[in-house]
This record gives structure tokens, C-alpha cells and sequence, in this order.
């Protein structure tokens, strides 16, 4: 997610972002045509009104009344908030949103990208999650801020409490399913995004093998990858050139 934070700095820079509003479209149209997973890139003023939009639609009328903006005027890093259904795409999505300030330091507005989770989990280059995968994001409190399927109750507790270490983990449900997880800290916040998928039953000794010793490590690359691919700057650099 640092990466994120480096495309929309870049993009903030832009000065068509800073012309009429049919400019502003244009250019974050262009820096959404590669990147399925970002359904919508909204320039927000400093009042919360939404003021351009990749898509020429609003994900929500007014950002001041969204629990993302509070603070927002005094962070300086990015902020990853909670899903919230977006109007322009009709669906859930994840803003991941940066602060904008301007020379003289004063709060400017902010730019967000509405994530698609789902299609987050199933993007190229760096491979695609099983279907069956879970990837979700999570806060300290251990509180699920997004997921791309349902959680078993309890896992997110369990992520947030010792999902820094780099290591894997399993966790059985009341119900008695095994998962076998792992997470990664995002960059510049309290959260951490984690991977997890059911393990097979304990008599499949080859399917077991596979899962703990080969296919886990493997995806556990794959979801550092995708961490920082949300938004690493060389290709909206080349979206915008």
C-alpha cells in the first residue's frame, strides 16, 4: 500500500487534476484504463465534495459524511478505510484515500481510489489466488475492514494479535475447520492484509504436504506482491505517459 500511496501522489501532482473538471476526468480516466481492480478515482475538494471522477461518477455525494474523513485533514500518509458501496459502479469497494495539502500546508482535499477486492485478489502480473482463497484486510483492533469472501468468526482477532510476524499460522473454528493463514503489515498504517485457505482433512497427507510446504509459501509472495502492486507508481507512470 506504500505504493498506492506513490501512484496517487503522482497523479496528484498532475496539473490537469488542478484544471476544469472535464481536464481532471480525462486524466485520472487515462491512469484507470490498465488497472481493473480500481473501479473509480475521485478528486475530493477540502469541503468533502467530490469534484472529478475517472468514471464522470461519484462513488458518494459528500466524503465529509464518510468515517474516512475524519482525521483525514491532519494525516499525511494515506488512509485505508472500510468498504463502502459506491454509486458510480454500483458495488462494494475499498477507498484507499491521500490526504492533499497545499504549499502552504493548509488541507487541499484528497484523492481516492475505489478498490475492487475481489478483482484485487485475481490480478495479474504477479498471479492469480484460488478461487476458493480468502484475502482480507484488518485492522488493529481486529475488526475486518474488507475481505473478498465471508470470515470464520474469529480469524480477524487472531490476525490482528499476532499477524506480523511473517510467519504462517493456523486457526481452528468452533466448527472445527482448519486455516491455514498469513498476513502482511501495510505500509504507513495500523492494518495488515492476510491470506488464508482451508486445510484439507488430516488423512489427505499429500494435499496436506502441498498446502503447508508448497502452495502456502508460494502464495505468501503472491500477497506481499499484490500489497505492493495496489499501486506501485512505474505503472501509473506508464498509464499517464
Amino acid at each position: 500500500f506504500i505504493g498506492t500511496q506513490n501512484m496517487l501522489s503522482k497523479l496528484a501532482a498532475l496539473p490537469e487534476l488542478r484544471a476544469d473538471p472535464a481536464t481532471c476526468h480525462h486524466a485520472l480516466e487515462i491512469a484507470t484504463f490498465a488497472p481493473r481492480s480500481i473501479r473509480n478515482l475521485t478528486l475530493v475538494g477540502a469541503n468533502g465534495k467530490p469534484v472529478c471522477s475517472s468514471t464522470g461518477r461519484f462513488d458518494v455525494p459528500d466524503y465529509a459524511k464518510l468515517p474516512l474523513w475524519n482525521g483525514l485533514p491532519a494525516r499525511k500518509a494515506m488512509a485505508v478505510s472500510s468498504l463502502i458501496h459506491s454509486g458510480a459502479v454500483n458495488a462494494d469497494v475499498l477507498p484507499v484515500t491521500l490526504p492533499l495539502h497545499d504549499a502552504s500546508g493548509h488541507f487541499a482535499g484528497a484523492l481516492s481510489a475505489s478498490l475492487d477486492l475481489q478483482r484485487v485478489s485475481q490480478t495479474n502480473p504477479y498471479g492469480r489466488l484460488p478461487p476458493y482463497a480468502l484475502m482480507l484486510i484488518v485492522n488493529a483492533q481486529g475488526k475486518v475492514v474488507a475481505s473478498n469472501r465471508e470470515v470464520p468468526p474469529g480469524l480477524a482477532p487472531e490476525i490482528a494479535r499476532v499477524g506480523r510476524d511473517h510467519a504462517q499460522h493456523t486457526f481452528k473454528t468452533r466448527a472445527g475447520d482448519r486455516w491455514r493463514w498469513t498476513a502482511e503489515h501495510i505500509g504507513g498504517t495500523e492494518k495488515v492484509i492476510a491470506f488464508a485457505m482451508t486445510e484439507p482433512l488430516p488423512f489427505s497427507v499429500t494435499r496436506v504436504y502441498l498446502l503447508g510446504n508448497v502452495l502456502l509459501p508460494i502464495l505468501m509472495v503472491i500477497l506481499a506482491s499484490i500489497a505492493m502492486w495496489l499501486g506501485t507508481q512505474r505503472y501509473v507512470i506508464r498509464w499517464t505517459t
